[in-house]
């Protein structure tokens, strides 16, 4: 970082530096280029870019033929994930597993010098299959408690570690209170998909539940809007509050249902419920494949498949 500072002194240079976070963490090249950069965070492959490598025209109307390949398309997404050596080179299982030893030993264990390997690695495991779910350290100490003695506020240190090298994501229960915003427990979303589906299996709606937030993640790290969760004193949870400035613009709900007697009730209750209590009217359901613009106890829910919310 000396050496780009000192090309950036000369001002006769455009430099683009690239690399993964086990290198140099975006906050690092602030500090050190003292304000001279500009970061940009590559996530992997968007649904519209795997689109792309498969030769896929969209067009505004599809055919059936179309339609069923797109829905293709997309369980393979939602399976394999985006990262271009899977996209690409149609590889697997093997991946995975070496991508989460490569941040566990060389993102995590050698550049923050944690001594407590299986603590770590117990953390990383307790993201992947909490993602979409409440992530709660306290909860992870007792059970780490008797096979791996570590205390609370190292527990807490090594969760925050995932966010640094962007291995996991953490979303906050909506307050109008930053401050009480942040002292919720969070929900846990790792960066791909197909790292939760090669470690858990979980149910396809927990998968879209996690390509819908890192969508909203990337606009959200380009200061478009703040993302948050709702959850209220009777367990009524929405999946996204998308706030501007002070106000919530838009409450997004994600089921996979392909028929409007396959959304569950208390899903929609939840929605109605966060409307009157966060005085927002911007109701969207993303589904799997069922769209369509209802009027339910006075208030307008949009529903939109997941595919044509992506694209």
């Amino acid at each position: 970082s000396s050496f780009l500072f000192s090309l950036s002194e000369k001002k006769k240079y455009n430099i683009f530096v690239t690399g993964s976070s086990s290198k140099l963490l975006s906050k690092e090249i602030a500090t050190q280029l003292r304000g001279r950069s500009l970061t940009n965070i590559i996530f992997p492959f968007s649904f519209r870019e795997c689109l792309k490598t498969e030769k896929f025209a969209q067009k505004q109307i599809l055919s059936t033929r179309e339609k069923y390949k797109l829905l293709h398309y997309l369980n393979n997404y939602l399976t394999f994930g985006g990262f271009p050596q899977v996209v690409l080179k149609k590889i697997g299982k093997e991946f995975f597993r070496e991508y989460v030893n490569i941040v566990l030993y060389r993102d995590l264990v050698e550049r923050f010098g944690i001594e407590n390997i299986d603590a770590m690695r117990f953390i990383i495991l307790s993201a992947i299959h909490s993602t979409g779910k409440e992530f709660s350290i306290n909860k992870v100490y007792k059970q780490l408690k008797t096979k791996s003695p570590v205390g609370n506020k190292t527990l807490y240190r090594y969760a925050g570690y995932l966010e640094d090298v962007f291995f996991a994501f953490y979303l906050h229960k909506f307050h109008y209170s930053t401050k009480k915003s942040m002292l919720t427990i969070p929900k846990v979303y790792i960066n791909d998909s197909g790292i939760f589906y090669n470690y858990s299996k979980n149910n396809i709606g927990r998968r879209m539940e996690l390509t819908v937030f890192l969508s909203l993640k990337q606009k959200e790290l380009k200061n478009e809007f703040e993302i948050f969760y709702f959850k209220d004193y009777q367990g009524r949870e929405v999946d996204f509050v998308i706030k501007e400035g002070l106000d919530v613009k838009q409450l997004i709900q994600v089921t996979h249902a392909s028929a409007r007697d396959e959304i569950e009730s208390r899903e929609i209750r939840s929605l109605l419920k966060a409307s009157d209590v966060l005085n927002c009217n911007n109701l969207l359901c993303i589904t799997w494949d069922y769209e369509d613009e209802q009027e339910i106890k006075g208030k307008r829910i949009k529903f939109i498949p997941l595919w044509k919310w992506l694209l």
